[in-house]
């Protein structure tokens, strides 16, 4: 397989993310595993109506919540959708199908058939795959956003040893923190430094390394076992 090649198949692979159901492996704290996953598009849309909240991972059982338009998810939605039918009408001149997922669905089938006969080139190529790796990075940004614990400590790394740092907008913030999204291992960052401590290991030293100053509810919380 050539670098062009490669680049279509991680085209394909994102319109799997977007438009159809897939399988996904997640991390779970201490292992990696297959996860069936519903298309990222229906994900979005069924948020729209409040059914899933604002994460993946499951949906509201207050009925009044589940009643309320999230304008988050609809402005996005409608954003996305109207990209894709863009590309699919630049493509074909044919109007959109009766879903995102069906008109990405139908892009891509008309996008392989162009590539296949060499009227791409690799620039062009590899935009395609990074418009759609950002409606997927945006789309899950938005229903299953990152959680930030701060972490009170130095950071251990030599030359660094700092507590606290000061951000360009002048807001004073604890140097270490963690981080931990549905699905992708959990890591800890030096906003002094730039260090990066990234899953269960890693993150169990340097918690040990900080000692009673760590809230290790925090770790327990970002599936992290100590």
């Amino acid at each position: 397989m050539n670098a062009d090649q490669e680049v279509l198949e991680k085209i394909h692979s994102t319109v799997l993310v977007l438009a159809e159901k897939h399988t996904d492996h997640v991390w779970t704290g201490d292992t990696i595993r297959p996860l069936e996953r519903a298309p990222l598009m229906a994900d979005l849309r069924r948020a729209i109506s409040g059914d899933m909240g604002r994460s993946v991972s499951g949906s509201s059982s207050n009925p009044q919540t589940r009643s309320v338009l999230d304008l988050g998810a609809f402005t996005l939605y409608e954003d996305i959708s109207g990209r894709i039918e863009a590309f699919h009408k630049a493509l074909t001149g044919s109007r959109p199908r009766e879903t995102p997922e069906a008109t990405l669905r139908a892009w891509y089938v008309a996008y392989r058939a162009f590539f296949m006969s060499g009227k791409y080139t690799a620039v062009q190529t590899v935009r395609v795959r990074n418009q759609l790796g950002t409606f997927v990075h945006r789309i899950q940004t938005y229903l299953d956003p990152p959680r930030v614990k701060e972490l009170s400590g130095a950071c251990p790394i030599d030359g660094c040893g700092m507590e606290h740092y000061k951000s360009p907008a002048g807001a004073t913030q604890t140097a270490l923190y963690a981080s931990y999204k549905t699905g992708e291992e959990p890591f800890a960052k030096c906003r002094a430094c730039g260090s990066e401590w990234v899953g269960t290991g890693p993150l169990v030293v340097l918690g040990r390394h900080i000692g009673a100053t760590l809230d290790e509810s925090a770790l327990r919380e970002m599936g992290v076992k100590a």
